[in-house]
């Protein structure tokens, strides 16, 4: 996992340097020698912090998000987003921006694709075992990029078990994730709570 605190760090983003440090509240602060250079760490530093939001908005406005979760209620709205052919619009005024603007737009979807590369998974779509304070204990990485649900399972509790999905997986990512759909288990050295019975 990328992580990036008070002290100042670099990343190439683009064929620049982007240098990026946190605040004492926890804010993403970039330094930069030009406007162009500052709108690349931009992407990059939002990738980073906000990697699934970047990810749901895209799919969302595509008419895709079924892609990420099989439902109903997902499917609803792909129909929906594709009747409405946002992602077309966005298209076409996409390709009326010219000038400075243009050369800004693409330097900030370096910076995003330079990102999202570096920070891997987003953290929302990993399995992460929290302390009870509150940090990170540890992430445990999964052979598959889509697991779906997990439960504390066997005779004490000890084993987790991970869901998985596959539907909506092209031929070259089935071949790289051959157990996507499988049932995992693992022991994490950790047990979970029994449920408790709903009394009314």
């Amino acid at each position: 996992m990328l992580r990036i605190g008070a002290r100042p760090r670099a990343f190439p983003v683009g064929g620049s340097t982007a240098l990026l440090h946190r605040d004492e509240n926890g804010v993403m602060v970039i330094d930069a020698a030009s406007e162009l250079e500052l709108v690349r760490a931009l992407g990059f530093a939002h990738a980073v912090d906000r990697g699934l939001q970047l990810l749901l908005v895209r799919l969302i406005g595509q008419g895709r998000l079924s892609e990420l979760d099989a439902s109903e209620a997902n499917l609803g709205v792909d129909v929906f987003m594709r009747q409405m052919g946002f992602a077309h619009d966005a298209e076409v005024e996409a390709a009326l921006v010219g000038g400075e603007m243009r050369t800004l737009l693409l330097a900030y979807g370096e910076g995003v694709s330079a990102g999202l590369a570096a920070a891997g998974i987003p953290l929302e779509l990993r399995l992460v075992r929290y302390e009870p304070t509150g940090p990170i204990e540890r992430i445990i990485e999964l052979p598959v990029s889509r697991g779906t649900s997990v439960m504390f399972g066997g005779p004490d509790l000890s084993t987790l078990y991970i869901t998985t999905m596959r539907t909506t997986l092209d031929e070259r990512q089935l071949s790289e994730e051959p157990l996507a759909g499988c049932l995992l288990a693992i022991t994490p050295g950790v047990r979970g709570l029994a449920e408790t019975p709903f009394a009314g």
